[in-house]
């Protein structure tokens, strides 16, 4: 999975490295490699907090879920 990759599923059992998109506030100091993806565009100081973003599901389907950890993609 790519860092700050975001999908869409069901997760009942274990949510390690993902965190659902809901616009909480992040550190950047436990946070730095997903910070340097997102920024503070969704909010956040940008100098100690950041925000996720917020999607809410417009239908019954499963929540966003965004990953924490994973390889950070590559910009050409």
């Amino acid at each position: 999975m790519m860092l700050g990759e975001i999908r869409r599923e069901h997760r009942i059992g274990d949510l390690e490295g993902l965190a659902e998109c809901r616009g909480q506030l992040m550190a950047i100091s436990q946070n730095t490699a997903l910070f340097e993806i997102l920024g503070n565009q969704y909010g956040g100081d940008g100098k100690s907090t950041f925000a996720l973003p917020t999607l809410t599901p417009t239908d019954s389907g499963p929540p966003f879920y965004i990953a924490l950890v994973g390889v950070f993609p590559q910009w050409d």
